[in-house]
């Protein structure tokens, strides 16, 4: 191949190269195939994640997923019962894995999600803006946040130990208020 037929493929893989790659996957689907990433993502306050993904199954199940049908179709568990599932227990540090916080170019808080999503619109250097629409009301949030009672929040943090070690580090790394 001479080197202006080289140069012309090149441009043209190049172009099919992705600048974002964005949704909800595992960062091993993308581990050594992208060259120097930017890792970017949103975690939610541990307590809060536990109980809406817990409203999420229960309102909203999965038939097909056998462990969310044996659980939600079948049954209809409590929310101490899924706090005490080994599967649903610290699935944010089980979704980045095998990423640490240290790997990541920003990490936004859906709590602050408005000012995180400013933070990384300066980093970028774009203007990123969303119109949130917020879907999923429930009697049982004041706002956007989930009512938990003192002894179920101190159950989540019990069994979610790996969530909050990451939450924690991650605001004292990545949040400015």
């Amino acid at each position: 191949m001479t080197t202006g037929k080289a140069l012309q493929s090149c441009q043209q893989n190049c172009l099919k190269l992705p600048r974002c790659i964005h949704g909800h996957f595992r960062p091993e689907k993308y581990l050594g195939q992208l060259s120097s990433p930017k890792w970017i993502t949103w975690l939610r306050e541990p307590a809060q994640r536990v109980v809406s993904q817990y409203h999420q199954h229960l309102n909203h199940p999965e038939p097909d997923n056998p462990l969310i049908r044996k659980y939600f179709v079948d049954r209809r568990i409590s929310l101490q019962t899924y706090i005490s599932i080994p599967h649903f227990q610290n699935q944010m540090a089980r979704e980045i894995a095998p990423l640490t916080v240290e790997d990541f170019f920003f990490i936004g808080f859906t709590e602050q999600f408005d000012r995180s999503l400013q933070q990384l619109s300066s980093l970028l250097d774009i203007n990123l803006h969303s119109p949130v629409v917020k879907e999923n009301r429930s009697k049982d949030k004041t706002g956007s946040l989930w009512r938990i009672d003192p002894e179920t929040h101190m159950q989540i943090r019990e069994y979610n130990r790996q969530d909050y070690a990451l939450y924690f580090s991650a605001m004292d790394r990545f949040w400015c208020p």
